[in-house]
């Protein structure tokens, strides 16, 4: 509206000076060529409004292909032409990790990983079907900006029965022990230095279950701390443990040492 006004309003002012004029050819043809040049930029000004948008010439090809895995949610849509624009997820548009753009037309496809329980992935419980619901939506955009009429937003929900959840499945019950000269020897009391003990965890655990081992330290009545196994289950002094041994199911775990003590 402002670019429209003003020009007309130069275009008004140049014929009110010109009536006012009465004489003087050449003042009159001055003002003329003067009314002339801003009519052209008035005109210049409108013709974009005149001028229609014109349509993106893409779009989705039937359902998008959906796969919801263990640790992530997979979306995949055919698209008519070679995809040129984003997939990302709904208010996450500028998080490297929810959103995905494609800047050359290789593909005709728009495909975007989501890692589960991220890019404020929604959970909720339910109690009929019992379950644990995650939920997140995603849009494919054919615009790097702008949302348009040919985008398309999906609403992914995937349901996971209560029982994978549930504290007794997540919580393993564990126990450690040191034995003595094996590994199913009996339990050690004490033990003298250079004698030959083994430390032992155990584990209940669903088929699908497994442990690991880590993050273990040495600790004496005066609370000095000595690294036995890292964050990666690996020994810190070979010396002192070795590497450990898991059974084939990967619910137990033992490693045979020589006893030792601090020095004095």
């Amino acid at each position: 509206m402002v670019i429209d006004i003003k020009p007309r309003r130069f275009a008004f002012r140049a014929i009110g000076r010109l009536s006012e004029c009465g004489g003087g050819k050449r003042e009159r043809e001055m003002l003329t060529r003067e009314m002339s040049q801003k009519l052209s930029v008035a005109a210049a000004f409108l013709l974009p409004l005149l001028v229609h948008s014109v349509p993106i010439d893409n779009g989705v090809a039937g359902r998008p292909w959906i796969s919801c895995e263990n640790d992530m949610i997979i979306l995949n849509a055919r698209t008519e032409k070679p995809f040129v624009g984003r997939v990302f997820v709904k208010g996450m548009s500028k998080n490297a990790e929810c959103a995905r753009e494609y800047n050359e037309p290789i593909d005709t496809s728009a495909e975007l990983q989501i890692s589960m329980g991220s890019c404020q992935m929604r959970r909720q419980r339910y109690i009929e079907p019992a379950g644990m619901q995650q939920s997140i939506i995603v849009i494919v955009s054919f615009h790097p900006v702008f949302l348009t009429k040919v985008d398309m937003a999906y609403n992914i929900r995937m349901l996971t029965p209560t029982d994978l959840y549930s504290e007794e499945a997540m919580t393993p019950k564990c126990e450690y022990t040191i034995r003595l000269d094996s590994k199913e020897g009996p339990l050690a009391q004490y033990a003298v230095v250079g004698q030959t003990l083994f430390h032992v965890w155990r584990c209940e655990t669903a088929p699908t279950d497994g442990i690991l081992v880590k993050n273990c330290v040495i600790r004496d009545n005066s609370n000095m701390v000595y690294n036995a196994l890292d964050d990666l289950g690996c020994p810190a002094d070979k010396h002192v443990v070795g590497s450990l041994s898991y059974n084939a199911e990967l619910n137990e775990a033992y490693v045979e040492v020589h006893a030792f003590k601090f020095a004095d």
